[in-house]
């Protein structure tokens, strides 16, 4: 719930300080007792199902069991986590966190067509918003545009410090196969200056 909280009003945070991961795995109580986040959350929605938070902490768990626990995740995680993302969007739809982070779960389902708008307008509602830009490029990679995604990648302040959370270019999705190709987008996802 705090990092669903903090996402809400996070403005032009560094991309790998907002991680759903960092709130799911351990640097954040997230839960007490023999409750899970997902019960947490549900709890939540059940008292107030006109608050965005709860879908987006649900969201940002459900994102960082495929990651962290492929093993414990079912196949429908990731449709979960985007359903419930996008809910968080039609509750709150400035929220530039809520709409990064639910391009950010199309990015996952390797849909960066429904992603992009939604990266678009985060953007627009705060143009420093380094989680945006960087699902804005992945967006773009999964569209195939190296250029855009490198000249995006390149604007975020220190993309080779995203592995600090766990996070590593070459395991995800949107920066695989013939896109990687393009000699600029291969640099930065390999992390070499």
């Amino acid at each position: 719930m705090a990092g669903a909280q903090y996402l809400l009003v996070a403005r032009g945070t560094w991309a790998y300080r907002i991680t759903y991961w960092t709130y799911a795995y351990g640097y954040s109580t997230v839960a007490t007792g023999n409750e899970t986040p997902l019960g947490l959350a549900a709890k939540a929605i059940e008292l107030d199902p006109r608050e965005p938070g709860p879908f987006m902490a649900r969201a940002m768990y459900l994102l960082a069991r495929v990651h962290k626990a492929a093993a414990e995740s079912s196949p429908e995680d990731l449709e979960a986590a985007a359903d419930s993302a996008l809910h968080a969007v039609s509750l709150a739809p400035r929220s530039t966190g809520a709409l990064a982070l639910a391009a950010d779960t199309l990015c996952e389902l390797k849909d960066g067509a429904e992603a992009e708008p939604l990266a678009r307008a985060a953007l627009a509602a705060d143009p420093t918003n380094q989680y945006a830009k960087h699902q804005l490029a992945r967006s773009a990679a999964l569209a195939g545009d190296a250029r855009l995604a490198a000249e995006l990648l390149a604007s975020i302040e220190r993309p080779d410090r995203f592995d600090v959370a766990g996070y590593q270019f070459l395991k995800d999705p949107c920066f695989q196969g013939p896109i990687l190709e393009d000699p600029e987008l291969r640099r930065i996802v390999e992390g070499k200056r």
